[in-house]
């Protein structure tokens, strides 16, 4: 059985203050998740103001900073409400390289 731990969904700190919405903050609580018994990590990376984003350096990011902190494979949502528009939303998913 494969645990996926989920570490912030849609949600911010206003829904609660420890939600990791940072890079920093994703990869630490990865690292708490996988210590814990999960073998993999989904997440939902944030821009500088906060908003859940496709933006290719952002999402590289993130999402090597968690790779580096757990080891386990790393899933990144792409729910269409992040970029409404296919034909985009498809284009910054296509330039991640992580």
């Amino acid at each position: 059985m494969l645990l996926q731990a989920a570490l912030n969904g849609p949600f911010t700190k206003d829904d609660h203050p420890a939600m990791p919405i940072s890079a920093a903050e994703l990869a630490r609580d990865a690292k708490a998740c996988v210590e814990a018994g999960a073998g993999a990590i989904h997440m939902h990376p944030r821009d500088g103001d906060g908003r859940e984003t496709f933006d290719p350096a952002g999402i590289d990011a993130a999402v090597r900073e968690v790779r580096a902190a757990c080891g386990v494979p790393v899933g990144v949502s792409t729910g269409a409400w992040i970029e409404p528009d296919l034909d985009r939303r498809l284009e910054l998913i296509g330039a991640w390289s992580e």
